[in-house]
């Protein structure tokens, strides 16, 4: 029977290897069968793996420690190849970083074109002033425009060049005022399962809905409104599951039906898991894509050790 090796490795919400942390890792098999369970120091683990040919080989990886919470990957196979695995603990008391406004330009030029804009039509002009003041106001809402344009950096056409001004930046979204040949695009990258077209009638009034289908995680849904003379209104979010199934039970029900019928209030996609659902999904891909996720900012710890 013949082994195969698997390299985990651990990151923080810096993007950056989460040093000096004991890091619990847990392995099942796909027996569900824990192989593995023990602390490790270093945030590099290489494991030697034997195969069994078989539905055994499909592995869950889980990895904890103090002060984060708990990251983990499904469904991970495992062949004669070699794996690399990358797992991003977020902290339990985050903080966002977000970087100078003069250097979102650098490999963010829509954003920085969208940014700019917005704090010119928001408070007048566009200083790095103004930006702390819009990270203060709008921390989520921002974190959420920043993660879905930079989810799609690297695209020749990026979905951001049909978006011509911020209309409200809200916690789990934003609101945009767009080119109705946005919808053309949407359609076309269809055609290169990027997109497939999802329910519309969960976002009341909207026409049309498109959902991204390029990761088992956090994927970028945008649904329009058609405004007339050529224009549209974006909705722009980011959904935690892949599958409609998922996203439905385990999204939009307990975040939005369950409040609607108990009088709660509406629990809201977190963009801090989002950006950390989505890094992994990337780099789990970055080998057949090369495309990675690296937003103009970062989370940092801020709980005392």
């Amino acid at each position: 029977m013949a082994d195969t090796t698997v390299t985990l490795h651990v990151f923080e919400g810096t993007r950056l290897p989460l040093t000096n942390r004991d890091i619990l890792v847990s392995l099942w098999d796909g027996n569900q069968r824990r192989v593995h369970w023990a602390y490790h120091r270093s945030p590099d683990i290489r494991f030697t793996i034997p195969l069994a040919d078989n539905f055994v080989d499909n592995y869950r990886v889980v990895v904890s420690t103090d002060g984060y919470r708990d990251a983990g990957q499904t469904s991970v196979v495992l062949t004669e190849d070699p794996s690399d695995l990358a797992l991003m603990l977020l902290p339990k008391k985050p903080a966002f970083a977000f970087a100078p406004l003069d250097t979102i330009a650098s490999g963010h030029e829509n954003l920085s074109r969208l940014v700019v804009e917005h704090l010119q039509s928001s408070y007048g002009d566009a200083t790095e002033l103004t930006y702390k003041r819009l990270q203060n106001e709008f921390p989520e809402g921002l974190a959420t425009l920043l993660n879905i344009g930079s989810a799609f950096q690297g695209f020749t056409t990026h979905p951001l060049d049909f978006v011509e001004k911020i209309i409200s930046l809200e916690p789990d979204r934003f609101f945009a005022e767009g080119k109705e040949t946005f919808i053309a695009f949407l359609q076309e990258e269809t055609k290169e399962n990027i997109f497939h077209e999802a329910p519309a009638s969960l976002h009341p009034g909207a026409d049309i809905s498109y959902k991204e289908i390029r990761y088992p995680e956090a994927n970028v849904q945008f649904t329009l409104t058609r405004l007339g003379k050529g224009k549209v209104k974006v909705d722009a979010d980011i959904d935690y599951f892949g599958d409609l199934a998922s996203h439905f039970f385990l999204e939009v029900f307990p975040q939005d039906v369950i409040p609607a019928i108990l009088g709660t209030s509406k629990k809201l996609t977190n963009p801090r898991v989002a950006y950390v659902l989505r890094w992994m999904a990337m780099e789990r891909r970055f080998a057949a894509s090369g495309l990675a996720f690296n937003p103009p900012y970062r989370i940092f710890n801020t709980q005392v050790t």
